[in-house]
This record gives C-alpha cells, structure tokens and sequence, in this order.
C-alpha cells in the first residue's frame, strides 16, 4: 500500500463528502456551499476586495469571480468601488443577502457539529494543525515550474 496515495485520497474522499452535505443544504436556499463559503466570508468582513475573498476562502480569482456575479445577480451582495483603489471592488451583503446567510449558517449548524464530532477535543488541535500544514507546502510555489506540475525524474532521489 502507498500510504501516500492513501492519505490524499483520504482527504480528497473526506472534503468531498462534507462538501457534498453543505450543497444538499444550500440547495433549501438556492445557493451552492462554494456560494455559501463567499457569503460567510463576506458577513464576517464586509467590504473585501475580491482578492482578499480568494485568498480568506483559498479558491482561484476566477472562481471567486463567477461566484460575486452570480450572487450580485441574485442580489445578495453589492460590490462598490474601493475608496483607494480605483481597479478594485469591495464586496458587502444586501439584506436580503445578510438574511439568507444567517439563516443558512444556522441551518448549517448540525454539519458544522458533526464535523467537530469526528474528532476529540484533544485530538482537534493537532488535525487543524496537520490541516493548515498540508495547506502551507501545497500553496507555496513549486521552485522552477512555472506554475506546471513538475516533471517526473527518471530516477528517486536517495534519502540519507
């Protein structure tokens, strides 16, 4: 068994349940959970500007991007320019957006829970920091690859 292998389909299997039970719970509200994520984001600082929401929510600009128009068609959010920044637009709630999240988070509240549950008290400390670990080395920049998956080497490196 490659334990490595294992480990990330572990995790891939695990965010993609959980991800999975917030859509079916977002669906009662007409939003998707990465819609949701951006809503929550927002609530708890509003007038981001949309970089700022990519990187508090870890998703790519253009992702970030789709999910504000659709939002701001659906007029849960307003974006207005920033008072420094001329290019960027700063994000806030509607009303009828603050309540939609309010009570989406609410209604969320047993996910969140059961989520917590799977692991004891003790144990959560050291699986968020495992978690943001794994999150630290995959965001950092892979040195001359330019953004592409490195190439294979032909031959392992020996480990001494």
């Amino acid at each position: 068994m490659n334990d490595s292998h294992e480990l990330a389909m572990l995790l891939r299997k695990a965010y993609l349940a959980f991800h999975r039970q917030v859509n079916a719970c977002m669906r009662d509200y007409g939003i998707t959970a990465d819609q949701f994520v951006v809503l929550r984001v927002v609530a708890r600082e509003p007038g981001l500007a949309q970089i700022e929401i990519v990187e508090r929510t870890s998703s790519d600009p253009n992702t970030v991007a789709a999910i504000v128009r659709i939002l701001e068609r659906q007029r849960l959010i307003v974006r207005r320019s920033h008072a420094h920044d001329g290019r960027a637009r700063c994000v806030f709630l509607t009303a009828a957006g603050r309540k939609l999240q309010q009570r989406a988070y609410e209604n969320s509240e047993s996910l969140r829970a059961a989520l917590t549950n799977c692991t004891t008290e003790r144990d959560r400390a050291q699986n968020s920091r495992f978690l943001q670990f794994v999150h630290d080395v995959f965001s950092a920049p892979v040195c001359g690859t330019n953004g592409r998956p490195a190439r294979r080497r032909s031959k392992p490196i020996a480990v001494k």
